[in-house]
């Protein structure tokens, strides 16, 4: 009876002890505040009463930055000041309870009557979206000194350069899942560009997962995501130039074939996300974010200098692909992936011939794919390893099929029969397909 009562009593200890220790969180993503948008609040030009004089107010306006000129006409005297305030641009992620710094450097643009009093003052805070000027954040920015609102005085400070540093909340305010990095200009009214993030899932970058590497016909490059609407590639042939973008527009993926190069030849690129796109009507200019990734590489030895190329870059089991870096759904609205079928690459062809400025036609009768780009027509048919390209036969060594009620074809059969060129990467499973532009 004695050893049966130990061993109960062992194993209720046992349990007690086993019970003590946490069990292991099996969920190891991380959270990140990850900016989603950006908000400008502006005033336009006014005027208001003072003092029995009238100032008229000339105000412009740039995302984080601000310009007030101010004219005073009483009786026989009038003068004239000017401020101005630039914000630096938040990073895209921010983790919660990470300290921000920003910069900020105010100045006088003139001033024709120094014993006025400017009365310019900037400020940054976190704060609920939507939260007006009026009314302070939760978590206010300050500088060394422990001071939030930075102030211009015409008679004795015309300059000021800060650097301002604030914490990020580690979760939103009352349960909501976004804030505003709020970053402000007060000169009789206020001026604010509300950079807003919200509460999303995070893999922080890891060493090695940034790639560059050269193929056949050019560079392919890939990054991790971080934040934005987009990103900016810079290519130079000098390593401490950045050199100028591969586009004109931002790359929307987060990866890109740079096939307009010289064979053989060492490059060097650098990858900036995209925070907010240009505004160029109202003087807004593109803003970047730091740098996120480098890469140097070599392209190969039959890329061609001198003509306009294009790309479609293709990656198995992903229903997005990359055309000359916009990202496009494969197979539109179907979730249809590329597949490897008979150890070749088969895909919905249709979103791809349409890339390159092409057309297909389905016959139903005949089961016939017909393909129009580029100054050829290739015939397939669905089951045959007959093919055609402008009336003369040819063989495939797999054939066309139909799965899930798609028509998948071989792409690099298509492509190459369409005066393309493909290459294929087998670190990231991915199809190129290059083609020149048509005259």
């Amino acid at each position: 009876m004695r050893k049966m009562i130990s061993f109960i009593l062992m194993c209720c200890m046992v349990f007690l002890v086993v019970q003590t220790f946490p069990i292991a969180a099996i969920d190891n993503v991380e959270y990140a505040w990850r900016l989603v948008e950006i908000i400008d609040q502006k005033n336009e030009d006014g005027w208001a009463l003072y003092d029995g004089g009238v100032w008229k107010f000339d105000r412009k306006y740039e995302r984080g930055a601000f310009y007030v000129r101010v004219w005073q006409q009483n009786q026989d005297t009038y003068f004239a000041y000017g401020t101005k305030a630039v914000w630096s641009v938040p990073p895209a992620i921010i983790k919660g309870g990470e300290k921000v710094t920003l910069t900020l450097d105010m100045f006088e643009t003139e001033n024709t009557h120094k014993g006025n009093t400017s009365g310019s003052s900037a400020n940054a805070d976190f704060a609920p979206v939507g939260l007006g000027l009026g009314t302070r954040g939760y978590d206010l920015f300050s500088n060394k000194d422990g001071i939030v609102d930075i102030a211009l005085n015409g008679a004795a400070v015309a300059a000021v350069s800060e650097t301002m540093t604030g914490t990020a909340p580690k979760a939103g305010y009352n349960g909501q899942n976004r804030i505003a990095l709020r970053v402000s200009y007060h000169h009789g009214t206020g001026f604010a560009t509300y950079y807003v993030y919200e509460w999303q899932p995070y893999k922080p970058l890891e060493v090695g997962e940034n790639r560059g590497e050269s193929f056949t016909y050019g560079n392919r490059l890939m990054w991790r995501e971080y934040g934005g609407i987009g990103y900016r590639l810079y290519r130079s042939q000098n390593s401490s130039e950045l050199g100028v973008s591969v586009t004109d527009f931002y790359i929307t993926g987060h990866s890109f074939a740079d096939v307009n190069l010289n064979p053989t030849m060492t490059y060097y690129y650098t990858v900036k996300p995209v925070l907010a796109e240009a505004d160029p009507l109202n003087g807004i200019s593109e803003q970047l974010g730091p740098s996120i990734a480098t890469f140097t590489a070599t392209s190969g030895d039959e890329a061609i200098a001198g003509e306009s190329k294009h790309f479609i870059m293709m990656q198995m089991d992903n229903p997005k692909m990359s055309v000359n870096g916009l990202t496009k759904e494969v197979d539109p609205g179907r979730g249809t992936v590329p597949m490897i079928i008979s150890s070749r690459t088969m895909v919905p062809i249709r979103a791809i011939v349409e890339a390159m400025g092409g057309s297909i036609k389905w016959d139903g009768i005949e089961r016939k794919i017909t393909m129009t780009a580029r100054g050829n027509i290739v015939e397939m048919w669905i089951g045959k390893t007959d093919m055609r390209i402008n009336g003369v036969s040819k063989a495939m060594d797999v054939a066309p099929v139909i799965q899930n009620e798609r028509t998948y074809v071989p792409v690099r059969f298509a492509a190459e029969n369409l005066n393309a060129q493909i290459d294929w990467i087998n670190s990231t499973r991915e199809a190129v397909i290059i083609y020149t532009s048509e005259d």
